[in-house]
């Protein structure tokens, strides 16, 4: 009796995905044959570009809210600045 190494008993996500996903979603993907490639594909198509000009405003605007910590104001602005580029 052979035995089964855990790549062998992994499903096959892209298998998984394409049940998934329904067919207006999969004519996007079906002319790639691996999941990486499906997924890069719809990301590309679903995944909105940082509006830089729209965080820096958001980043310049924001305020400490009453009873926030400077802990978690500085978490927030933190957050903010990730998106400014």
């Amino acid at each position: 009796m052979d035995a089964l190494s855990a790549a062998d008993l992994e499903p096959d996500k892209y298998k998984v995905l394409t049940n998934l996903v329904s067919s207006q979603v999969y004519r996007y993907f079906a002319d790639v044959e691996d999941y990486d490639s499906a997924i890069g594909t719809l990301k590309e198509l679903y995944v909105k570009p940082k509006n830089t000009i729209a965080a820096r405003h958001e980043l310049l605007t924001c305020e400490q809210m009453t009873g926030e910590s400077i802990d978690n104001f500085v978490v927030r602005l933190k957050r903010l600045s990730q998106e400014c580029e």
